[in-house]
């Protein structure tokens, strides 16, 4: 656990300067694969998981857990709005707009996952399991709009292949 604590510190030291591993978007030959670290991300679902399992007596834990999930998607989130404004101008207007008003709606989802997880540390014994599957139906449904938004826009920038 001493170990997990340190790695924790670790990544919000480095992301603090800049240098966050959860951020990382360049592979070995220094190209942009536009995607965080799969570990970072990987370990985030865990965490969102893991949640699951948690009993009040883990609470501080299901909290660092939850904490670090957010932490990641708002990474991951910031690389997806970064992506949407540098392919904005190669769209049509009507496309930029929908893409616009469905950041927005991630947004919007983004806020009610962040006041579940305040009502995840207000938490008493009695609210406990309430808590718990409020936040984490919030997050689930957080990732998938985000992926549906990702994957929309693979699609505009990969178009389908020509027949002949």
């Amino acid at each position: 656990m001493m170990a997990s604590s340190r790695f924790r510190t670790a990544i919000i030291f480095g992301c603090l300067l800049g240098t966050c591993p959860a951020m990382a978007t360049e592979n070995a030959t220094g190209k942009d694969t536009g995607t965080l670290g799969k570990a970072a991300v990987e370990k985030s679902k865990d965490s969102v998981d893991a949640i699951k399992t948690y009993s009040i007596a883990k609470k501080d834990e299901a909290l660092k857990d939850a904490k670090e999930a957010l932490d990641v998607f708002d990474a991951k989130m910031k690389e997806l709005e970064q992506r949407i404004k540098e392919e904005k101008t190669q769209w049509g207007a009507k496309m930029a707009m929908e893409k616009e008003v469905k950041l927005e709606e991630l947004k919007k989802a983004r806020a009610a996952a962040s006041t579940h997880y305040d009502e995840l540390k207000r938490a008493s014994q009695k609210a406990w399991q309430a808590a718990k599957a409020n936040f984490l139906s919030s997050y689930h449904k957080l990732e998938k709009k985000f992926t549906a938004l990702k994957d929309e826009g693979s699609a505009v920038q990969k178009p389908a292949a020509k027949t002949q």
